[in-house]
């Protein structure tokens, strides 16, 4: 069994044009609780109502958009699945391309 996907640390969705996460959503194939990503290790998914995905959507990869503006966007009714399936995509996207700004000296 793969090891699952953690959100890196200071990783986020921040700043980020977020289309692509909304069409891979969309587009997103079905998963069983098991092999969706997790915001932290030991913590799944499963474990989580709906009102606590927002939350931890909004918390942890602080988007400018909400879970539920990013499921209606990708034309997916809000339910618990489908609040998963978008938090798993989120944070796969936010490992990808949500990397930390690094700070040069010359900055300062």
């Amino acid at each position: 069994m793969a090891a699952t996907v953690i959100l890196k640390n200071r990783h986020s969705l921040q700043g980020l044009n977020l289309n692509n996460l909304i069409k891979n959503i969309r587009d997103g194939k079905p998963l069983s609780v098991e092999e969706m990503a997790s915001f932290q290790e030991g913590k799944s998914l499963a474990d989580l109502s709906i009102q606590e995905l927002t939350t931890a959507f909004s918390d942890n990869l602080l988007s400018e958009e909400t879970l539920e503006d990013v499921l209606k966007k990708s034309g997916r009714p809000v339910n618990l699945y489908n609040c998963r399936l978008a938090i798993h995509e989120a944070i796969c996207f936010a490992n990808e391309f949500g990397q930390p700004k690094v700070l040069h000296y010359r900055d300062f």
